[in-house]
């Protein structure tokens, strides 16, 4: 349950630091790319959506690091892959949460340490730009963390990529362990204000005008409320 702990006026980090406490320059460097820093909160038009923002509203973090090189080939990104980036989210007053998602997605496969899946990197033995990926739990902290790296396709195999990004995420881990107790902050009741939006999608589009937009005649089918199974999911619950 959330923490009783009373709520700011704005979205803050509940663990006395923010993003710029968490990796060093230097890690960052070496990680991703050396022109890569710590970006302004949700500068990237990909990161900028509730679920992220849910995050931040109850106290976490979300945090995103890069060489300033589009990451969409819409927005002007390249084919061969020259962004380099690091997107982290931390989501504090997890572990019931974690624990629903741990014992059905880490399918058994052990992570670097208890309570983390495994650190997947993606490489294509060197072919392609190594996307690494990983989740963890510091103290009731749940940490989501992708990685578009490591610095100028240094990786010639999967394992490599692990080795040149590990720094990155210890770097993270060391830093939560003091404080991965942080609260979780609580908004309020569950009365509906005056302009609550609609909770049926029904509301927003009527059956009638999606069966004439596509030519037949369709049914709306209410989404079931379900376990949360991510972190995204966790925090927009």
């Amino acid at each position: 349950m959330p923490s009783a702990t009373a709520k700011p006026t704005a979205p803050v980090s509940s663990y006395g630091f923010g993003c710029e406490n968490l990796v060093p320059q230097d890690v960052v460097a070496t990680a991703l790319a050396p022109t890569a820093i710590l970006e302004p909160a949700f500068a990237d038009p990909s990161s900028a959506n509730p679920l992220l923002w849910a995050a931040t509203s109850l106290g976490g973090m979300h945090c995103t690091w890069s060489n300033g090189e589009p990451r969409d080939l819409a927005e002007g990104g390249t084919p061969v892959g020259t962004e380099r980036w690091a997107e982290l989210t931390i989501l504090p007053g997890s572990h019931a949460d974690w624990d629903f998602y741990y014992e059905r997605w880490a399918n058994g496969e052990s992570g670097p340490w208890p309570d983390s899946t495994k650190l997947s990197c993606f490489t294509q033995n060197g072919s392609v730009l190594g996307v690494c990926s990983i989740n963890f739990l510091v103290g009731d902290s749940w940490v989501d963390l992708i990685i578009n790296g490591p610095a100028d396709n240094a990786a010639a195999s999967d394992e490599e990529a692990v080795a040149a990004v590990s720094p990155f995420i210890e770097a993270i881990r060391s830093a939560l362990e003091p404080v991965g107790t942080a609260p979780r902050y609580a908004w309020g009741g569950t009365t509906p204000g005056a302009n609550a939006l609609p909770t049926e999608c029904e509301a927003f589009v009527p059956v009638a005008a999606m069966s004439e937009a596509f030519g037949q005649e369709l049914t709306y089918n209410s989404a079931p409320k379900k376990r949360l199974w991510d972190r995204g999911v966790a925090a927009d619950d």
